[in-house]
């Protein structure tokens, strides 16, 4: 008898309608079958057709400037895992090669520069300075007349002195430096070149201030609403046509080879001596200070080159450039508990800026504090900007344009170890806008990811209540539909934390979010993790863009407020949502947890342990939410889809459960391409879905 009731169960199980418009049709699953393979054969779907059409358009802009991983990811969705693996297993292979890390940044974002991979572009200028008696008066005198101006008789005399004093090492370095800054110099020369010829010059000098709102008597910072941003940014449009990306980063690899070089030598030989050199050029201000006091760099001169070796120092300025004739500003710090903060209003870029130019800064040691309100801590805006902090416990404060941003060019903050904490309001921490590669890759410590939603100062369309974000692996486009209708597309943005118990906290598109043919990207590699935003967070591709979070391990908490997240494609879009390990807990608002809005694609793969579903709405757990009818829209591809592929999980939602299937039953009684919805728990042994390369580096042979 008990076996009778048991299949009489089974059969009502199965033919279950749940109460309510949204209805779902539940089954059992079958654990001996692929886990998605059996979601998308439920839907009358496979791999391959649970794709968009390569002749498909997500939305319409200038594709000229797309990044190269969109199309491919766009057409695949099934191996975004497989690039975030990719991604994350070639940061872990370049972590020591800082060339090698800033050509694969520049060529996510479309560089087709690899100038020092394989070759020695600084070999000449080595040669040089080998066969000179005086290599630092050799570096100058060369920036002199990449200038067109002659160094002073007493300035000679000078520096000749000043050889005898200097530790011959730094002489080397700063003269391989500061040689190769006359070169970027020409480098930067030759990007700009269309743009001086025409009509736009003028935005040449006046990238920063267009981009800044006016100051207020109150010096409170104002509230920046989409209209003025999109101003701005069309201001600044035509230079993405103008500026040859290419030759920009041919400067930007010199540079790194040389500082590479430095970083390895210096670290390795540490200078105890004290002195101090000092010595202004066309291209900026020269210091070089050895062991002594704590030392302040006022805001009054441009520096090409510091380098610091002890002390706490008080840094106003540096690593910072605001305009191709003074393009390379460097700062490398040794030691000592440091402050970096803006000056005035934040109109002039520093600590690691490059704006039509490069900006660089290494900080060895020390518990280290910056404190910027833009254009800052790792920032390229038609440049590269770079912030590598060895050590220390630090804080980084910006407002925007901050901690991993870039758009025409690289933005990007590496902080190797220490419990650090990122305060910042709108586009940092891994944002990438067009033809920008923006990233933050944080090594070790328990860290504090805050994009500030309590303070509006940039209030979003969807709710101004909350800041529109842009943060925490975040690309972005620039949607111009409504306006002129030349849109362009977004960058990369990637947020990679590799270890520790790790605190994110955002307010509307953020943690993971790609909108308007941009990708975003976040990674924490390991940890108990907790994540808090709105609305399109955690995983979430918004028109045509594409969004995905990867958590590899811990015991996590995803919390999203307000609407559409944690694996929600909407208009076009594909929003990717995994979690590898852990017992975590989701609080999923409406159109979360595997949903497809408008023709997209929404996946959501929760692949280990004992996890809890907290949903405020119906529309969740492998739903697709049509939202158009009597329009094309209704024939074309639109796919949520959620699995759950081990554990014992509780759901406190009707439809969801474990080892069991469910479907979303069609709402007008027609079965549509635009309302294929899935679910799927059980117990699988391993689900076929590539999660990191196929091959690996064999142990001691370098790439």
């Amino acid at each position: 008898m008990n076996k009778y009731l048991f299949l009489i169960s089974l059969i009502l199980l199965s033919s279950l309608q749940l109460p309510g418009k949204d209805n779902y049709r539940i089954s059992e699953v079958n654990p001996g079958e692929d886990p998605l393979d059996q979601a998308l054969e439920s839907l009358g779907l496979s791999r391959e057709t649970c794709a968009f059409p390569l002749s498909g358009a997500a939305v319409a802009s200038d594709k000229r400037f797309e990044v190269p991983p969109y199309r491919f990811l766009l057409y695949h969705p099934f191996d975004i895992p497989y690039y975030l693996g990719h991604l994350e297993y070639n940061v872990e292979c370049y972590r020591d090669q800082y060339t090698r890390n800033l050509i694969f940044m520049s060529s996510r974002a479309g560089g087709r520069t690899a100038r020092g991979y394989f070759s020695r572009p600084l070999a000449g200028l080595e040669a040089r300075l080998e066969k000179s008696e005086h290599p630092l008066l050799l570096a100058i005198e060369e920036i002199h007349n990449v200038k067109g101006s002659t160094i002073k008789e007493k300035d000679r005399e000078m520096i000749l002195e000043a050889e005898k004093e200097l530790p011959g090492t730094v002489i080397s370095h700063a003269a391989l430096i500061l040689l190769t800054s006359a070169r970027a110099h020409g480098w930067v020369k030759k990007a700009i070149h269309r743009t001086e010829e025409s009509e736009y010059s003028d935005l040449l000098e006046k990238i920063p201030s267009r981009l800044t709102p006016s100051s207020r008597e109150t010096k409170e910072f104002p509230t920046i609403t989409e209209e003025w941003e999109q101003k701005a940014y069309s201001d600044i449009r035509p230079l993405h046509s103008l500026i040859d990306q290419d030759y920009l980063a041919c400067g930007a690899l010199d540079l790194m080879k040389a500082l590479e070089k430095t970083c390895r030598d210096l670290k390795e030989k540490k200078i105890s001596s004290s002195f101090r050199f000092e010595h202004d050029t066309p291209l900026g201000r020269i210091i070089l200070n050895g062991r002594g006091g704590n030392n302040r760099y006022p805001d009054e001169h441009h520096y090409l080159l510091i380098m610091d070796f002890g002390g706490d120092d008080f840094y106003e300025s540096g690593a910072g450039t605001a305009s191709p004739e003074k393009p390379v500003s460097i700062i490398m710090d040794y030691s000592g508990n440091d402050t970096f903060l803006q000056k005035e209003s934040g109109l002039l870029p520093c600590f690691g800026a490059g704006i039509l130019g490069y900006g660089f800064l290494f900080d060895f040691e020390g518990n280290d504090r910056y404190i910027c309100p833009q254009f800052s801590q790792g920032c390229g805006l038609f440049g590269f900007g770079w912030l590598m902090d060895f050590s220390g416990n630090d804080t980084y404060e910006s407002i925007r344009f901050a901690q991993g941003y870039a758009r025409g060019g690289v933005g990007f903050l590496y902080d190797l170890s220490g419990d650090d904490i990122y305060f910042s309001m709108n586009c940092s921490q891994g944002c990438g806008e067009t033809r920008g590669c923006g990233m933050i890759l944080d090594e070790k410590g328990n860290d504090e990811y805050i994009a500030d939603d309590s303070t509006i100062r940039f209030p979003s369309a969807q709710n101004r209540n909350h800041n529109r974000s842009t943060s925490q692996g975040a690309g972005m486009g620039e949607r111009a539909d409504e306006n002129d209708g030349h849109s362009l597309p977004g960058g990369i943005g990637i947020l990679l934390d590799k270890q520790g118990n790790d605190s994110y906290f955002a307010g509307v598109f953020a943690q993971g979010m790609g909108f308007w043919n941009g990708v975003g990207i976040l990674i924490d590699s390991g940890g108990c993790d907790e994540y808090k935003g709105a609305w399109y967070v955690q995983g979430a591709g918004i028109h045509g863009g594409i969004g995905a979070l990867c958590e590899r391990d811990g015991n996590d908490t995803y919390t999203a407020t307000l609407h559409a997240s944690q694996g929600l494609g909407h208009d076009n879009s594909i929003g990717l949502f995994l979690d590898e390990k852990g017992s975590d807990v989701y609080n999923a608002p409406r159109l979360s947890l595997g949903t497809g809005n408008a023709n997209s694609i929404g996946l959501f793969f929760e692949l280990e342990g004992n996890d809890l579903y907290r949903c405020s709405s119906n529309h969740t757990l492998g739903r697709a939410q049509f939202s158009k009818w009597g329009t094309l829209r209704e024939d074309r591809l639109n796919v949520g889809i959620f699995l759950d592929t081990r554990g014992n999980d509780r759901y406190e939602i009707p439809h969801g459960g474990d080892n069991r299937l469910w479907i979303q039953q069609p709402s007008k009684g027609i079965r549509l391409k635009s309302e294929l919805g899935v679910g799927l728990d059980g117990d699988f042994v391993k689900p076929y879905l590539r999660l990191r390369p196929l091959t690996q580096k064999p142990p001691n042979v370098e790439w």
